[in-house]
């Protein structure tokens, strides 16, 4: 299974992201917000836990995408250094 991996730092904003992820979703670019990019209900809460997972369906291409996401903090002893946040496309397991 291919993953979008993508950094986000301290404030969420995407700071690096790799080829999968840009075909995910081809929106995406360093500098954004990645709340602004994926759009779910699911996503302030991950992004304040230091470890979760959720999965995110939408429409791509007219066809149902079901993606599951898993979100962890980058910590230094007790401080928030960033998010690593990888993301699988699993619509084949449905």
């Amino acid at each position: 299974i291919k993953s979008g991996l993508l950094t986000l730092d301290e404030r969420n904003t995407i700071i690096q992201l790799n080829e999968e992820a840009k075909k995910l979703f081809p929106n995406m670019k360093m500098g954004f917000s990645f709340q602004s990019q994926l759009k779910d209900e699911n996503l302030s809460f991950a992004l304040n836990q230091d470890i979760s997972t959720f999965e995110v369906s939408r429409i791509r291409n007219g066809e149902a995408q079901y993606l599951e996401v898993l979100v962890s903090k980058i910590r230094i002893q007790s401080d928030t250094k960033g998010t690593i946040v990888l993301i699988q496309d699993v619509t084949d397991r449905k």
